[in-house]
């Protein structure tokens, strides 16, 4: 049975600093150890989005706490989802 997630946006738009936004995704290596999220990023003219997707159970509410700061420091917005699973 596939376990719940968080599916979580990072949104800068055209008013935030690329380079704010760029060192932000560069500084989530720290927080976040590889191979325990998936990531997507995602440019435009008007902006850019950071698509992640984490495994519930890895990660407490401060460690969302200081993903959400990231974004809010860089001038992005941060969108928090909860992927339940219905019970097999």
């Amino acid at each position: 049975m596939a376990r719940p997630t968080f599916d979580i946006a990072m949104i800068w738009d055209s008013n935030a600093s690329a380079t704010a936004a760029g060192q932000s995704i560069e500084d989530l290596i720290d927080l976040i150890p590889a191979g325990q999220a998936t990531f997507a990023v995602t440019q435009c003219t008007g902006g850019a989005t950071l698509h992640l997707k984490l495994d519930f159970s890895l990660y407490s509410r401060g460690t969302l706490g200081k993903l959400e700061a990231h974004a809010h420091r860089s001038g992005g917005k941060f969108v928090e989802f909860v992927n339940h699973v219905a019970p097999g």
